[in-house]
């Protein structure tokens, strides 16, 4: 398998972090099959690892520009763990599967920068203790924003409603 060397990022990132914009959509198999090395690696305990079998993919499955590819399914990817792991999806699991419509919404949802720091932000809440994040939903309230009502969760659930 082909490493991906560390020092390089995609050309996709780069303008993503400068510029926000809109996340492009990614092959659904590819977000179901990174969805399942990930949890299979976190419930195994395994460190991290480099390379594209370290995400459950081959090079050769990714064709022309694989880093933009890789980095647009990591953020897709990122919001289909943060929607899981907060149980925004429960209606979607089945054991420890999810049905295969949250790939095909989560790898088409029309996204951006914000909608994905919103997933991000709202697991890393969850993930802490409440006392820890007080002044965080403080500062967001503050700001107009509700952080008990997810924007992101009510949008993806319309979206793979509709579809």
């Amino acid at each position: 398998m082909e490493p991906m060397p560390e020092d390089q990022t995609s050309d996709f990132a780069d303008r993503f972090n400068r510029e926000g914009g809109p996340v492009p959509e990614a092959n659904p198999e590819h977000l179901r099959r990174m969805w399942k090395h990930a949890r299979e690696n976190a419930s195994l305990g395994k460190g991290k690892t480099s390379g594209f079998g370290a995400l459950g993919l081959d090079a050769s499955d990714l064709g022309d520009a694989p880093r933009d590819k890789i980095t647009i399914l990591t953020l897709r990817l990122g919001l289909v763990q943060s929607l899981c792991e907060r149980n925004v999806l429960r209606d979607y699991l089945h054991g420890d599967e999810l049905a295969e419509e949250v790939f095909q919404a989560a790898a088409s949802l029309p996204c951006d920068k914000e909608d994905i720091g919103e997933a991000v932000v709202q697991l890393a809440m969850k993930q802490r203790p409440e006392a820890n994040c007080s002044e965080l939903k403080r500062e967001m309230t503050a700001h107009g924003y509700n952080p008990d009502e997810p924007k992101i969760d009510s949008k993806f659930l319309e979206w793979i409603r509709n579809r």
